[in-house]
C-alpha cells in the first residue's frame, strides 16, 4: 500500500488516501476518528476501513459508487489498520475503552469473505475491539451472513448495521439499484442474529427531507425488541447533489427532521438513535458516502 495523501482536522478525523498493487487506479480510503462527545482516543477510537476498491452497488448518494476494481485481500484490509496504529504508536488500542473497526468506507463488505478473515485476525491482536459491518445485504451474500452468524460470539461485541434507507421498495431500489435482500429477509436474519446479552442489530436510514421512512412498515416487518433504528442525514456528496437529494448542512434543521421520524418510531416501541456527527467531517470527506479522492478525479 502506498499513501497518496491525507486530510485531517485535529481531534475530529483523518482521511487517508492510498493505492494498492503498484497501480494508481486501485485507490482506497480509510479513516480514523475520535467521535463526540469524547474526542479522546482513550475513551473511543474508531477506524473505518475499505473492503473493496470502489464499490459496484451503485448507491446514488455515495461517491464510492463511481468505480470498482474488486475485493481487497485479507492482508490489504489489515494493512489499513496497521498504518493508522503506526501513525499513532503512542496510543494503545488495548487501553482504549471502546476500540471500534468499521467496514464502512469503500465497498460492500458482505461481498468479500476476506472481511471475516480479517476480523478474526484482528481479534487475535486486540481482544477488546468491536467490529462493525455496514451492509445493504446484496443478493449473493448469503454465505457471508451464514458464516457471520457462526463467528458472532468470537467477539466481545459485534455491531451489524443494515443500510435500509427507505421503506418504500421502489424508492429503495432507486437509491440503491443493486439487487438486494428484501426487508423480510433482513428481519428473519435479525431474528437469528439477535442475542439478549449482545448489541442489537441496527436498521440505518440516511434520509433527506423526503418522506421515505414509514414507521408503520418498520413495525409490520421488524421486532422492536431485537433491533434499533439509526437515523442519519444524507451527507453532501457529489453523487447526492447530482441526483438531486435535498442536502442540508444545518445541524438544527437536520436534528428537527430526524426527531420527527424518531418520535413516530417511539410510538411503535422502537429505540432510535439520531446520528448527525460532527459536520466538520464534511471538510475532510470522512463522513459516510464521501470520497476524498473522487473530488476532481478523472474516473
Amino acid at each position: 500500500m502506498k499513501l497518496i495523501s491525507s486530510l485531517s482536522i485535529q481531534g475530529v478525523a483523518t482521511t487517508y488516501i492510498a493505492y494498492l498493487r503498484q497501480d494508481r487506479r486501485n485507490i482506497i480510503e480509510f479513516v480514523e476518528s475520535t467521535p463526540p462527545p469524547y474526542r479522546d482516543r482513550m475513551k473511543k477510537w474508531v477506524i473505518i476501513l475499505s473492503s473493496q476498491i470502489g464499490c459496484r452497488m451503485g448507491c446514488r448518494f455515495c461517491d464510492a459508487a463511481n468505480y470498482y476494481y474488486g475485493n481487497l485481500h485479507t492482508e490489504e484490509i489489515i494493512e489499513q489498520v496497521d498504518y493508522i496504529l503506526t501513525k499513532n504508536d503512542h496510543y494503545s488500542p488495548d487501553k482504549t475503552q471502546k476500540f471500534k473497526i468499521q467496514f464502512a468506507r469503500m465497498g460492500e463488505p458482505s461481498l468479500n469473505m476476506n472481511v471475516l478473515d480479517a476480523m478474526l485476525v484482528i481479534r487475535t491482536r486486540f481482544k477488546n475491539y468491536i467490529p462493525c459491518i455496514a451492509t445493504i445485504a446484496p443478493s449473493g451474500s448469503e454465505e457471508f451472513f451464514k458464516r457471520l452468524l457462526m463467528i458472532r460470539d468470537e467477539f466481545v461485541d459485534l455491531q451489524l448495521q443494515f443500510s435500509i434507507n427507505s421503506t418504500d421498495d421502489k424508492f429503495r431500489d432507486f437509491i440503491m439499484p443493486a439487487k438486494k435482500m428484501s426487508l423480510e429477509w433482513i428481519s428473519g436474519y435479525i431474528d437469528r442474529f439477535y442475542k439478549r446479552d449482545k448489541r442489537k442489530p441496527v436498521l440505518n436510514f440516511a434520509i433527506d427531507s423526503s418522506d421515505s421512512v414509514n414507521p408503520e412498515v418498520i413495525k409490520r416487518i421488524f421486532d422492536p425488541r431485537k433491533c434499533i433504528v439509526k437515523l442519519t442525514p444524507i451527507n453532501p456528496t457529489q453523487s447526492a447533489r447530482r441526483n438531486i437529494f435535498d442536502i442540508c448542512e444545518n445541524s438544527e434543521i437536520i436534528n428537527s427532521r430526524l426527531k420527527r421520524v424518531a418520535s413516530k418510531l417511539s410510538d411503535y416501541g422502537f429505540e432510535s438513535i439520531i446520528s448527525i456527527g460532527d459536520l466538520r467531517e464534511n471538510i475532510v470527506f470522512s463522513n459516510c458516502g464521501q470520497i476524498a479522492s473522487f473530488t476532481g478525479r478523472q474516473l
